[in-house]
């Protein structure tokens, strides 16, 4: 059981917890993060493939890093908490600069998926060769240029966020 906050649907703590996975059946708001990775040269975005074994949108690429925020944990301990988690990197070894706070609403089988996220930039050349995944949440890890990027979006070839929309801002 990972019991998480659960939001009002303006974003708000509601002084109640509630089971992630109920929260998912039943469409109940709680807080989540995101982690984006771009090079220095701001020509690249890393990239995971979600574990096949996830309950939601296995196989599908994503950004970096990414999950829910528990209880008694703030937004960025769950950013460096997943980061390291996912990646198997130091997250202190990174700086972790807000995007924004997004409203994250969608389907998926039997899933009613109802999420607020803070997402993250971190502006590095991370070695891929350094990186050591979490064989249960990430298969796969991999650089792509933003024009691939952008394509895998318009081909929807990879999960769609709200915070898409701000990474121009970043890119440029």
């Amino acid at each position: 059981m990972e019991l998480v906050d659960r939001l009002d649907s303006n974003g708000n703590k509601i002084n109640d917890v509630i089971d992630k996975d109920i929260a998912h059946k039943e469409g109940i708001f709680h807080p989540v993060i995101h982690i984006i990775v771009i090079n220095k040269d701001k020509n690249k975005i890393l990239l995971q493939k979600r574990s096949a074994n996830k309950k939601i949108y296995a196989n599908m690429w994503d950004v970096a890093a990414a999950g829910h925020v528990d209880i008694n944990e703030d937004f960025l301990q769950a950013a460096k908490r997943e980061f390291s988690e996912e990646l198997g990197l130091k997250s202190e070894d990174y700086e972790f600069k807000e995007l924004g706070y997004y409203k994250e609403i969608y389907d998926y089988k039997d899933f009613k998926v109802r999420e607020y996220s803070l997402a993250y930039i971190i502006i590095e050349d991370i070695d891929i060769n350094l990186i050591k995944v979490q064989k249960e949440e990430v298969s796969e890890i991999k650089w792509v240029s933003k024009e691939d990027f952008y394509s895998l979006i318009k081909d929807s070839k990879i999960l769609i966020h709200e915070f898409y929309k701000d990474l121009d801002k970043i890119f440029m």
